[in-house]
């Protein structure tokens, strides 16, 4: 089993270090700065296992999400995060825009991707399903 949360934050810490990067949703929204990021494991299922019960192939899926103050930081965001989860293999299954407004009259544009593969315990490779 891969720790999706931990794999998709360490690469995204160093790809766009400027955002505030959380495991889960955001605890503050006070202020978006250059973004605000989400990291949140949606599947991470066994798809085969070994005769000896051991999780052989993973079905995995992970949802990152950002919150930013324009449509323009938005959309470099998701190009930015999109080419730097590339390098996993793991093919992006959706992405979603929304606005919306934060407490204190706060306007954000949210960014909703969703990846989405199987993972294969033993080569460490991701593929889609």
């Amino acid at each position: 089993m891969i720790d999706m949360e931990q794999t998709v934050y360490d690469i995204l810490i160093v790809a766009l270090p400027g955002m505030k990067w959380s495991v889960g949703f955001p605890q503050d929204f006070r202020a978006l700065g250059d973004g605000l990021g989400s990291i949140k494991q949606a599947d991470n299922s066994v798809r085969t296992s070994t005769s000896s019960g051991v999780d052989r192939i993973s079905n995995v899926a992970v949802q990152v999400q950002t919150w930013t103050s324009t449509p323009e930081r938005r959309n470099e965001l998701d190009r930015a995060i999109d080419a730097a989860l590339a390098t996993l293999g793991l093919p992006r299954s959706t992405l979603n825009h929304l606005e919306e407004i934060l407490p204190g009259e706060i306007p954000a544009y949210r960014s909703v991707l969703l990846y989405s593969g199987a993972y294969d315990n033993v080569t460490k490779q991701f593929y889609i399903k």
